[in-house]
């Protein structure tokens, strides 16, 4: 899925089998022509099981891997991406973990194997372009963040993009009771010397974890509060925060809803938010 976007304005649609691309070319193209002042952003909902790597099948983990860390190795490359978040690497609020296959214990560790075996991709296709006569610089990434259950956040190494902060909220159904399962991470960056805010929420939406009209109402009011957005009834003659904002994630919504509730935090004299 490639949805055009502004990084000043809003992401149209998130939550797909492939890379969701803020900032990218009309759909249908497989290529971005590259501009530096244009930030892109990818969201890529993974939905890769824990079983997959504890497969007895030591190749078929592997090749698991392998296609993952292709898929991201492609969004940069065809791109020309800043950063990619990934969600759904495992399950909901416990991760991913490679310990049986790849001698990985942690998701942190697990992913910082697919930052190489992404490099290596990037490395190899880069040697194939250059034997066909092309010229263009080495593009390798680094983990921004791995360590929260089922999110990772890839950066390219030279992307003028900073990630300065990065925040994770739980517990983002308000409702009374142990609600923990609704998440999102947020990443206070730098952009061409501005602030702007990217964040990657993971609502599921199943038999055991429900995604209904009371929840979506209890949850989303929240997602914009950590995203630094504020109420239109608090406004204070412009005292409301205006850094710039990208969403994606897995939210299981459509863009009419995100719409329709932006409208509550939206001042009349704000613009785009």
């Amino acid at each position: 899925m490639v949805a055009r976007s502004s990084a000043w304005g809003r992401q149209p649609r998130a939550g797909a089998a492939e890379p969701g691309i803020a900032g990218a070319a009309e759909p249908g193209f497989n290529t971005t022509v590259d501009d530096e002042t244009v930030l892109r952003v990818a969201y890529y909902n993974v939905g890769i099981l824990q079983t997959a790597m504890d497969t007895k099948h030591h190749e078929r983990a592997k090749n698991r891997l392998l296609k993952l860390s292709l898929d991201i190795a492609d969004a940069f490359t065809k791109h020309c991406l800043d950063i990619v978040c990934l969600c759904e690497l495992g399950e909901h609020g416990k991760g991913l973990q490679g310990s049986k296959n790849f001698k990985r214990e942690t998701q942190y560790d697990l992913l910082t194997f697919i930052v190489d075996l992404v490099n290596d991709d990037l490395s190899r296709g880069h040697s194939e372009r250059a034997a066909g006569g092309a010229s263009e610089p080495v593009v390798q990434v680094q983990l921004v963040s791995g360590r929260h259950p089922t999110y990772a956040v890839f950066r390219r190494r030279d992307s003028k993009l900073t990630v300065e902060d990065v925040l994770f909220h739980e517990g983002l159904d308000m409702r009374t009771g142990n609600r923990l399962d609704r998440t999102m991470m947020t990443l206070k960056c730098k952009w061409m010397k501005k602030p702007i805010k990217i964040s990657n929420c993971h609502c599921p939406s199943s038999s055991k974890r429900p995604w209904d009209l009371n929840v979506r109402n209890a949850v989303l009011p929240n997602v914009f509060h950590h995203a630094g957005l504020v109420p239109f009834d608090n406004w204070v003659d412009g005292s409301a925060e205006r850094t710039p904002w990208i969403l994606g994630g897995d939210l299981n919504i459509g863009q009419i809803i995100i719409n329709d509730e932006m409208k509550n935090t939206s001042h009349p004299k704000a613009g785009d938010t």
